[in-house]
């Protein structure tokens, strides 16, 4: 049923098909995928889940991978003090704004809780100490079929929920037959999608809410507030593909990874950031996205910072922004330069960081760019106040 078209697409990028998401999507290509076509899971590319949950266990030994497809087996058996066990996969890369999508076949049989869904995390537990987002892709009751929910949840740290939202609709097709279910993240929404149908628009706004890196879950648990129903099983959560498209690139000058320090391979948050001269400290003062730390160094002339893209992996046109964090005693002529493969193509752009508001500063618009071509954002120091240093964006346009 699932080619492996979208594997080859690692190497040649894959645009999102009109079906999926229509407009919403366009310019967005293939950056990872996974069609479960081998013979066992790829532990380079997932992680399990473990642990109790609910009324289940989940253990590796539920997991596997059949005739194209990922296998999630839900069973009545007591591991752990638990009467019934299950599973899941989280993935190993973190990812940040794109367009998610998984074709997903879920159970007959009351009792699980099954989801596709966005948060940081290995898989071992849920609970962690950082604040940070859990984005919902799909949710649903099996003892409530007729009732599928999409959920925004943001988290302090330890358990404790600041806020969540969410929105439920009746599924446009059986849950036991092949779904596509989808979200497109942006840096100001999140827009879920079944079946290509528009089902929920939350608007996401990066200053209210902490927009940290995230992995993808795929997972089923027992749920003790439904009854299970035990003929029904065993049985399982499928799952025929999981791709994750990208438009946009933002690098930061400090980490939005919020869980155990993953490698930069992982999680590219800021691992193209760099900085010169000596001094350079961490500020109390959050950058473009909440609970993001940004860097400043005060009264050197010769210090700089600089974001490096390297390896552009998709050419076309793409406007070039600095976040600009506004404080009293910054620098009132920060120098920003846009440079390719090391040479600087764009000049000085004159910024004042002490005035307005905190806010997107453009560098440069509607520059050609080419894959394979290094690119980078560096701001330098006048010498006067403190330069500041937060995130830049490349914003593909065409």
């Amino acid at each position: 049923m699932f080619s492996s078209t979208i594997f080859l697409s690692l190497l040649f990028p894959l645009t999102i098909s009109a079906q999926s998401c229509g407009t919403h999507c366009a310019l967005y290509t293939l950056a990872w995928s996974d069609q479960f076509d081998g013979n066992a899971v790829d532990t380079s590319m997932w992680n399990y889940r473990t642990g109790p949950r609910l009324a289940s266990y989940q253990r590796k030994e539920n997991v596997e991978q059949i005739d194209g497809a990922l296998i999630i087996t839900q069973k009545k058996e007591s591991y752990q003090g638990l009467n019934y066990t299950a599973g899941g996969l989280i993935s190993v890369p973190n990812f940040h704004y794109g367009y998610f999508e998984a074709y997903v076949k879920l159970n007959k049989g009351g009792g699980w809780h099954n989801a596709f869904w966005l948060m940081c995390g290995n898989g071992s537990k849920t609970v962690y100490t950082n604040t940070h987002t859990e984005i919902d892709i799909f949710e649903i009751e099996t003892s409530k079929p007729k009732t599928m929910t999409n959920g925004m949840n943001f988290w302090l740290g330890n358990g404790n929920r600041a806020r969540g939202f969410g929105s439920a609709h009746r599924p446009g097709k059986d849950i036991t037959e092949w779904n596509l279910h989808s979200a497109l993240w942006t840096e100001e929404r999140v827009v879920f999608f079944e079946n290509g149908k528009l089902v929920w628009d939350y608007t996401f706004g990066p200053q209210a809410w902490t927009h940290n890196y995230i992995n993808i879950w795929l997972t089923t648990v027992a749920n003790a507030a439904f009854r299970t129903d035990d003929s029904a099983l065993p049985s399982s959560m499928r799952v025929g593909n999981v791709s994750y498209y990208q438009k946009d690139y933002y690098l930061t000058s400090s980490t939005l990874c919020f869980f155990d320090n993953p490698s930069s391979a992982n999680c590219p948050s800021n691992a193209g950031y760099s900085e010169t001269g000596s001094g350079w400290t961490t500020s109390s003062l959050s950058g473009y996205t909440k609970k993001l730390s940004t860097r400043y160094v005060t009264g050197s002339s010769n210090a700089a910072a600089t974001w490096s893209l390297s390896s552009l992996k998709v050419s076309g046109t793409y406007d070039v922004s600095a976040f600009i964090v506004v404080y009293s005693n910054s620098d009132p002529k920060a120098k920003y330069q846009l440079l390719k493969n090391g040479q600087v193509v764009q000049e000085d752009i004159e910024i004042d960081q002490t005035t307005g508001v905190n806010r997107w500063a453009v560098i440069a618009s509607n520059v050609t760019m080419n894959a394979g071509e290094n690119w980078a954002v560096r701001v330098k120091a006048s010498g006067v106040g403190s330069i500041r240093a937060d995130t830049v964006k490349f914003i593909r346009t065409a």
